[in-house]
């Protein structure tokens, strides 16, 4: 069992790293995937989805809190013995190292597209990485800590997403559910895949110091990403309305082009370099867990040498990859559909079947 009592986390570095790892990518194209599917009304869905995340996150506490000391490595093996639970193992792994690779390219093609047209690819996940595996060696402290950090530098850009409401139409809402509920409820999917990143409480809660202050942790970390997502969607649709917003790949990211000074013409640059701190946040949770999570399958308490293996995993499977629009929608979709069976299905049966554990365990004593 790992020593999670010197790498223990508060609750703000609990609650700051769980919507760390739900606000990256997901928030980059969220105003037109809604406006794709509910029109003007699919802001409703946010709300719905806050709610299935958070009854998610709570489902993994119930789960992970009969069993404190455990991650879901050995909660697989606790349940169902050494060879269906390394396979589990396994496929959770794959899925981890899947998010970190499809986190790590995406934000290649965002600075390849936005900031440096006419750089090597392979020289970016050069810069990528080295930070990332400097952070996600040193556990998820560090890692918690940089989270914290990234949420305070970054924390006046939601100011500048809220700008464009200033210059846009507030009539671009109306009217508000015109067509029914039909056009919300379809938005719903779309909007759980945008918080996506609680799976990973299957990692984070051992390391939570005071874990009867998870739930609260979970409420703070949910509400600050229902919170952003409501002000890059209701900003979108004032400003562009939900008809043109669908015409943008990245319409948050457009939102910032409109701002200008007279000592400099491009603030969506200086915009993007900071919001690839917060892609970090949303990556190197990934990178730990999927390292961890090796080192704890393998018997070992330090995960370096999980990491050094993952480095050459990334390398060759982005040599392999083809860097274009089309594959990285591909690849957010299977990623967002195993996802939503990991954080919203995988809960519930797990919750089922440790209770038919304990209670056939009991009867056997």
């Amino acid at each position: 069992m790992p020593n999670f009592k010197n790498n223990t986390i508060t609750l703000t570095q609990f609650s700051l790293l769980l919507y760390g790892t739900q606000s990256g990518i997901g928030i980059l194209s969220l105003p037109r995937d809604l406006a794709e599917i509910g029109d003007t009304s699919s802001w409703i869905a946010l709300f719905i989805g806050y709610g299935l995340s958070v009854l998610a996150s709570i489902l993994i506490v119930q789960v992970m809190k009969n069993y404190p000391g455990d991650t879901i490595i050995q909660l697989f093996k606790r349940f169902f013995g050494k060879w269906l639970g390394s396979f589990l193992s396994v496929c959770w792994i794959v899925y981890t190292t899947f998010g970190m690779f499809l986190i790590t390219v995406t934000t290649i093609f965002i600075i390849n597209t936005w900031v440096l047209p006419k750089t090597a690819p392979y020289l970016i996940l050069l810069i990528i990485t080295i930070p990332s595996f400097y952070l996600a060696r040193n556990g998820l402290r560090i890692i918690s800590r940089f989270s914290v950090l990234v949420f305070l530098f970054t924390s006046w850009m939601a100011i500048l997403f809220m700008y464009p409401m200033f210059t846009g139409n507030l009539l671009h809402l109306l009217p508000i559910i015109k067509d029914g509920i039909m056009p919300i409820l379809k938005s719903v999917p779309n909007i759980t895949f945008s918080f996506l990143g609680i799976e990973l409480l299957f990692i984070i809660y051992p390391f939570l110091e005071d874990k009867s202050k998870a739930v609260k942790g979970i409420l703070i970390a949910n509400g600050i990403t229902l919170l952003s997502y409501l002000v890059v969607t209701f900003s979108s649709f004032i400003y562009y309305g939900p008809y043109e917003v669908v015409e943008y790949v990245w319409p948050t990211l457009n939102l910032v082009k409109p701002i200008e000074f007279p000592f400099l013409e491009r603030f969506e640059i200086i915009f993007l370099s900071f919001y690839l701190l917060i892609l970090a946040t949303t990556g190197i949770p990934y990178y730990f867990a999927s390292s961890f999570s090796i080192a704890q399958l393998l018997g070992r308490k330090d995960h370096q040498l999980a990491l050094l293996f993952l480095l050459p995993v990334v390398y060759i499977s982005f040599f392999f990859f083809t860097n274009s629009l089309t594959n990285l929608d591909k690849l957010g979709n299977i990623f967002n559909k195993v996802g939503l069976g990991i954080a919203f299905i995988l809960p519930v049966l797990l919750l089922f079947y440790g209770w038919v554990f304990r209670l056939f365990r009991r009867e056997k004593t």
